[in-house]
């Protein structure tokens, strides 16, 4: 009987039942249950890997995960600049306060007037608000492709400071 059965129905009705006779010729109920047999037994073995595989998918690895909490700093003079750089969605975004009760900032064009510094490369920004006011705030936003540990921003045109660099991150003066 087993003579007339294909290898594959054998494969499966060997293992399952002891080598007991599974082929259509004596009903189909034991080739059934060597075919739940055998799905059971992936189910359980795709369950296991897929279990095993889900946690190391969640989770970054250590190495790849970049801090991108950036100190906030302060220029002071006749215009007291407060930046605070974040990272948002592959853009570096600088969160400008601007202080001053002697100084007009609408003709400040902050485009034009703050560059990025990240290693050798010089940065224009993709797009800038503008200051108007005693107490002003705008932000400056820099398209990169990641977030930079170490940088600079310089900023021109500012009444009374010619120029202004506040690099990040910030070193400990104090030693």
């Amino acid at each position: 009987m087993f003579a007339r059965c294909p290898a594959p129905i054998l494969a499966l009705c060997e293992p399952a039942f002891g080598n007991k006779p599974c082929c259509p010729d004596n009903g189909l109920e034991p080739l059934v249950k060597a075919l739940a047999h055998t799905f059971s037994r992936m189910l359980v073995v795709g369950a296991a890997v897929f279990a095993m595989a889900v946690p190391a998918l969640a989770a970054p690895h250590p190495a790849l995960v970049v801090d991108t909490t950036y100190a906030s700093q302060a220029s002071a003079g006749e215009v007291t600049l407060d930046v605070q750089p974040r990272w948002a969605e592959g853009k570096l975004v600088l969160d400008l306060s601007a202080n001053t009760h002697s100084v007009d900032l609408s003709g400040l064009d902050l485009t034009a007037s703050i560059r990025l510094e990240v290693g050798e490369a010089t940065i224009e920004p993709s797009e800038a608000g503008s200051l108007d006011g005693h107490h002003a705030k705008a932000s400056v936003t820099f398209v990169l492709e990641e977030a930079p540990t170490q940088f600079s921003v310089v900023i021109r045109d500012v009444p009374d400071i010619p120029v202004r660099t506040l690099t990040w991150p910030i070193e400990d003066t104090s030693r």
